[in-house]
């Protein structure tokens, strides 16, 4: 029985520190960026200033960058406080200053070349990308069960509760619509 006990124990803190070293690690690194903002439903475009980024953090393995979505959401943020809204924002970056300057070209090529972008550029003066910080180790190697059960206890679900409607028929008893709005016969 005890060494039953044990041996369990024994697994489950090789599974844990098994799953602990293949989370993901990050680095700091010195990128470029530059970000660009669109909308589907007028011709202006926005286009940052090529910007370096001395403290990113970038995934060790894959050097993606991490937190993206919030590089974004602060050219959106500026967009919006500058009186334009509901933009689609994106940043491009790179580990180069060459490598990131060709992909800004190109990016610009396809939107003044055509003619039908009414292209701004933003300074860099005007704007500039904050560095973020990833959270903390702890938080990242949470288990998938826990973030789950974190999440359902924020949100709970809703809907109707168990029991049925309310009708004593429960579920059963709802009559069905065919699409014409008119129920089946």
């Amino acid at each position: 029985m005890r060494l039953t006990k044990y041996f369990m124990i024994a697994i489950a803190a090789s599974t844990l520190l098994a799953v602990s070293s293949v989370s993901a690690k990050n680095k700091q690194a010195k990128i470029y960026a530059y970000g660009f903002a669109a909308s589907f439903n007028d011709s202006v475009v926005y286009l940052t200033d090529i910007q370096p980024i001395d403290s990113a953090w970038l995934e060790e393995r894959t050097n993606f960058l991490v937190s993206r979505d919030n590089y974004t959401y602060q050219l959106r943020e500026y967009l919006g406080n500058k009186g334009v809204e509901h933009r689609t924002c994106i940043i491009t970056y790179a580990m180069t200053r060459k490598n990131i300057e060709k992909k800004y070209i190109a990016l610009r090529k396809k939107y003044v070349g055509k003619g039908n972008f009414d292209v701004k550029y933003i300074n860099y003066t005007d704007f500039q990308f904050r560095s973020i910080v990833p959270l903390e180790k702890n938080e990242e190697t949470q288990s998938k069960a826990e973030k789950k059960k974190e999440q359902h206890k924020q949100y709970p679900q809703t809907g109707p509760k168990q029991g049925g409607s309310g009708n004593g028929r429960g579920l059963e008893g709802r009559q069905r619509d065919n699409g014409n709005g008119m129920p089946p016969m």
